[in-house]
């Protein structure tokens, strides 16, 4: 072998020294960088199994709760069906009262006093002209003629 030959065959070697030496410091770069990276990631899936466990309680307490708001309102329901049903009946009572024919004197004071007229006189309108009554008018006369 020349001297050329050995010289470069001693670079050749060197060469493929440092890049050994390089490709192992990559190597352990990268096996360091791919630990943070899995050490990261248990991280955030032991973060994401809390939240999912806090998660399903609350879910649970808010079902248990509707649950137990539901049960509330059928018992409220059911303790009022009673007084519901008896004024019913009581309202049934009332109209089968006021369903009776009218004598012809109670019907006379009725329509004797329309009540469009007494709520014109009380709110100060004039429903025979349309318009607002004026201060000295005599609603009495207007509304309810003397005879």
């Amino acid at each position: 072998m020349s001297l050329q030959e050995d010289e470069y065959a001693l670079s050749e070697k060197r060469r493929r020294g440092y890049n050994a030496e390089q490709q192992r410091r990559f190597r352990a770069r990268r096996r360091k960088e791919l630990d943070e990276m899995q050490e990261l990631n248990n991280k955030l899936m032991n973060e994401l199994k809390e939240l999912k466990a806090n998660l399903e309680t609350r879910v649970g307490n808010l079902e248990r709760e509707q649950i137990n708001k539901m049960n509330e309102l059928k018992e409220l329901k059911e303790s009022l069906e009673p007084r519901v049903e008896k004024l019913e009946r009581e309202i049934d009572l009332d109209t089968d009262i006021d369903t009776e024919p009218e004598s012809e004197p109670a019907r006379q004071n009725r329509n004797s006093y329309p009540l469009g007229a007494i709520r014109a006189a009380i709110s100060g309108w004039d429903n025979n002209n349309h318009r607002k009554l004026a201060r000295g008018d005599k609603v009495v006369n207007r509304i309810w003629p003397q005879g």
